[in-house]
């Protein structure tokens, strides 16, 4: 299987809760802190938030870290808050011109059939899958939670997208050629688990293909603290995420790397 990186409640009067969590790759409770930073939603999440590595395996991860339902709070309102839903389809389609690329880089590097089953988890506004279909595609799906982006899709691209979470959906186990996550996997509390979700999707010998900041990199950018965000949990380097995909059952097969 192909994993690709790129390595490339509601009060302004309380905080969500948050929690000390041990490293999800290693079970390691040692940690050495990286930088502390200010987020953009200080009325919804803790003023600061602080970034960690993990002292075993060098995960960098936000700790303490917010609940699962936090998060799926603070995105039903920042859904409800995005601009996207009101652009023309060209509008948006330029602004997400960089997914076309990365669409096309499926059909250079892994080998399927047109009549392939995709699934694209997290497929928000759903362009890339739109791209996909675009380049000859035919059986391409998406996943996501929220209702208004499932909606906009449809309407938008006719294309199907299921109205669930990984966690909880009804789709068909070990039926898909390939699973997509576009800047998802760093949203997650627990990566491990959902690539175990994604693994269970997959046919034997189907392919998944993530496209995630790199950590590694990140870290040798200057304005460093304008590159981590509350909303990303965690952020990896070919090392950590290599460890990951190996306990999710999968066999890292190449890593690329992108400019932003």
């Amino acid at each position: 299987r192909l994993s690709k990186a790129c390595i490339s409640l509601y009060s302004s009067m309380e905080y969500m809760a948050s929690r000390i969590i041990p490293c999800v790759n290693c079970r390691s409770e040692a940690f050495r802190q990286l930088l502390v930073i200010r987020n953009d939603r200080s009325n919804l999440f803790d003023p600061t938030c602080r970034v960690v590595a993990c002292e075993r395996c060098g995960l960098v991860f936000l700790n303490p870290q917010h609940e699962e339902e936090d998060y799926k709070r603070y995105y039903e309102m920042a859904y409800r808050e995005e601009s996207f839903f009101d652009m023309d389809t060209k509008k948006l389609l330029y602004r997400k011109r960089n997914q076309k690329k990365y669409a096309q880089f499926i059909i250079n590097n892994i080998p399927l059939s047109s009549e392939a089953r995709i699934l694209d988890v997290g497929s928000g506004l759903g362009a890339f899958m739109h791209f996909l279909n675009q380049l000859g595609f035919r059986n391409v799906e998406g996943l996501d939670p929220e209702k208004a982006c499932v909606q906009f899709v449809r309407e938008r691209f006719n294309l199907i997208v299921h109205p669930s979470t990984l966690f909880n959906h009804s789709l068909p186990l070990v039926s898909y050629d390939l699973v997509t996550s576009m800047a998802n996997i760093e949203h997650f509390t627990n990566p491990l688990t959902a690539l175990k979700c994604m693994a269970a999707l997959l046919k034997e010998g189907g392919y998944l293909y993530l496209h995630t900041p790199d950590q590694t990199n990140m870290l040798l950018r200057k304005g460093l603290k304008n590159w981590f965000k509350v909303v990303h949990t965690y952020y990896f380097s070919e090392k950590t995420l290599s460890s990951l995909l190996s306990q999710a059952g999968f066999t890292p097969i190449a890593f690329w790397s992108t400019p932003v």
